[in-house]
C-alpha cells in the first residue's frame, strides 16, 4: 500500500466486515522489498496514530514475511527476526525451485525457539507432488501453514486454486492470510471470504489466528 490514506481506508474496510486485530507482515526480501525494523515499526507506529486519529477501534500490529534466502538464514543464525504472538516467524519460498537448505532453517528455526509458518504453500507448484510427501514432512518438523484466502477464489490461478482446496481437504492449513497489497486485493479478499471452503475453515476449530486475539 502506497500511502497512509489508502492503508487507512483499506483497513477500514477490514473493520466494517468484523476484523478487530490486524497484523501486516511487510514483505522482507533483499534488493526487492528492502524492510526491516527500521522501516517497519517506525511505520506500524505511524499507522498507529492515523487509525487512533480516525475514531475505529482497530488493533495494529507488525511483523514481517521473509523471503528465505541468505539473508533470511543470517537473520535466524542471529536471532534477529520479527514475530509476532508467540515467537512466530511467516517466511515464504521462491516461486519456481525449492531451496535445497529448507529442512535445515526450519530445525535452527525451532532450536531457537521460533515457531515457523509457511506462507501460502498453495502458490509452490513443486510441492504438487504424488502424495505431498515434502509438504507432509514439513508439517511433521512442526511447520504451520498459512493460505492465502485469495486463493480459495482462483485469484493466483486455477492450479492454486485447486491445491488450496486439496491442503484444505488434508486438514494441513494452521492460519490464512489476507495478502492484502491494494484495493484490488480487498476487493477479491471481500468475495473469497464469501467462499465454501473459506468458511469450511473457519468452522473447523482448525485456525490460530483467533488466539492472537487472547495473548
Amino acid at each position: 500500500m502506497s500511502t497512509a490514506d489508502e492503508s487507512l481506508d483499506i483497513l477500514t474496510g477490514l473493520y466494517h466486515l468484523g476484523y478487530k486485530k490486524i497484523i501486516t507482515t511487510p514483505h522482507i526480501y533483499n534488493g526487492v522489498y528492502n524492510n526491516s525494523y527500521d522501516t517497519i515499526l517506525p511505520g506500524l507506529e505511524r499507522m498507529k496514530t492515523v487509525i487512533k486519529q480516525s475514531g475505529i477501534k482497530l488493533e495494529l500490529e507488525a511483523a514481517a514475511e521473509y523471503y528465505f534466502d541468505e539473508y533470511f538464514l543470517s537473520y535466524i543464525e542471529n536471532e534477529t527476526l520479527l514475530t509476532f504472538g508467540d515467537r512466530y516467524v511467516l517466511f515464504e519460498l521462491p516461486a519456481m525451485s525449492k531451496p535445497q537448505q529448507v529442512e535445515d532453517a526450519v530445525f535452527e528455526m525451532t532450536l531457537k525457539g521460533y515457531k515457523p509458518i509457511l506462507a501460502h504453500p498453495e502458490r509452490y507448484s513443486y510441492y504438487l507432488e504424488p502424495g505431498f510427501e515434502s509438504l507432509e514432512k514439513l508439517k511433521s518438523m512442526g511447520v504451520l501453514f498459512q493460505l492465502n484466502v485469495l486463493s480459495l477464489a482462483g485469484f493466483y490461478s486455477p492450479k492454486v486454486q485447486k491445491f488450496a482446496h486439496q491442503l484444505i481437504k488434508n486438514n494441513w492449513i494452521d492460519w490464512v492470510g489476507s495478502d492484502m497489497h491494494n484495493h484490488r486485493y480487498f476487493e477479491a479478499f471481500n468475495n473469497a471470504i464469501q467462499n465454501k471452503y473459506y468458511e469450511k475453515l473457519c468452522s473447523s476449530g482448525q485456525l490460530l489466528n483467533n488466539t492472537l486475539t487472547e495473548l
